[in-house]
């Protein structure tokens, strides 16, 4: 992953970018939307939204942009996608981004 990254100075990251403590707003294959928020892996609580960027969703998510499709493989094995409808937050931009 870090061989396909560029390093850019903060004011150069896109709104719709998806990084690090970005909140997101996804859409499943069956059209119903929910929000996450990648985090450190020590903040990680799933059932609150918070989801680790090592995860297999927070990984796929990482370095997207709106109107990407993440996919990534659940623990079982099944193959999860989501759409990125907006980013709807992140702390160093205090600005969010919509496709």
């Amino acid at each position: 992953m870090l061989d396909q990254s560029d390093l850019v100075s903060l004011p150069e990251v896109p709104a719709t970018l998806v990084t690090l403590h970005t909140h997101v707003l996804l859409e499943d294959p069956s059209g119903r939307s929910y929000q996450l928020t990648l985090c450190w892996p020590q903040e990680a609580r799933p059932a609150e939204g918070l989801v680790s960027v090592l995860s297999p969703v927070g990984a796929a998510l990482l370095g997207l942009h709106v109107g990407s499709v993440a996919r990534w493989r659940t623990p079982g094995g099944e193959q999860g996608s989501a759409r990125i409808l907006a980013v709807l937050g992140r702390p160093e931009t205090k600005v969010g981004g919509r496709a």
